[in-house]
């Protein structure tokens, strides 16, 4: 089937054809969320429904050796920008900070969006967005709760995670973080810190305080930066 993204085309291509990053330039992807649907003749009674999806993602990538800006929606569709050769250009929450390649690479930075300490219960869902618990039906991450030893962080609606071990990754490290909607376990992590992205696209940072498990259901506390 072939893919159509004609509500983003003229989007796109102003995209790959903008005009070349200033020293110390912000770029922001093209647009927020991308519509994608089946193009094919279908048989009569037979209809199709677009699919939309937000940017969930940023990435600096080499494609074919060359250095590349790419906004990634989801499984909808992925815009790619190249930086030029005399440009670096570092991925951060909703596009990219570019400035010459002569200097050091530039620093993400973002203004905190939300911050604090909460606690989830085992078997619940929560939303780093917000900081708190939140039904299924808008969460970004499961508890999940097998048995006594086994547990699990599960992204939900697009939501992805990381492990990053015992150091405070900060901003700068989590845009960078190889990030997965794949559950993880908990007790095969080290360190009690996670980066993550929110089905909101906003990058963050948590930390695993504690768990009490004399709690019925087991309860975690969780400190968490989202930006």
């Amino acid at each position: 089937m072939r893919i159509l993204l004609g509500a983003i085309a003229a989007a796109i291509s102003m995209f790959l054809c903008g005009q070349t990053p200033a020293a110390a330039q912000a770029v922001n992807c093209p647009i927020t969320t991308v519509q994608r649907g089946i193009t094919n003749s279908l048989p009569s009674g037979w209809y199709t429904t677009p699919v939309r999806s937000r940017l969930t993602e940023t990435r600096v990538m080499n494609i074919g050796g060359q250095q590349t800006m790419a906004c990634v929606y989801g499984e909808a569709a992925t815009v790619l920008r190249e930086i030029p050769a005399s440009q670096i250009c570092s991925a951060r929450s909703g596009g990219f900070e570019c400035g010459p390649a002569s200097e050091p690479a530039p620093t993400p930075t973002s203004e905190v969006y939300a911050s604090g300490t909460f606690s989830v219960r085992g078997t619940y869902d929560f939303d780093l967005d917000a900081g708190a618990e939140a039904p299924r039906t808008t969460s970004q991450f499961w508890y999940e709760v097998i048995r006594d030893g086994e547990t699990y962080f599960t992204p939900r609606r697009g939501a992805r995670i990381a492990a990053v071990g015992g150091s405070e990754p900060g901003y700068s490290g989590c845009t960078s973080a190889t990030l997965t909607s794949t559950r993880t376990r908990i007790e095969t992590t080290t360190g009690g810190w996670f980066c993550y992205r929110t089905n909101e696209g906003r990058i963050g940072q948590f930390h695993v305080d504690g768990v009490n498990r004399f709690s019925r259901p087991i309860e975690m506390t969780i400190t968490y930066a989202t930006w």
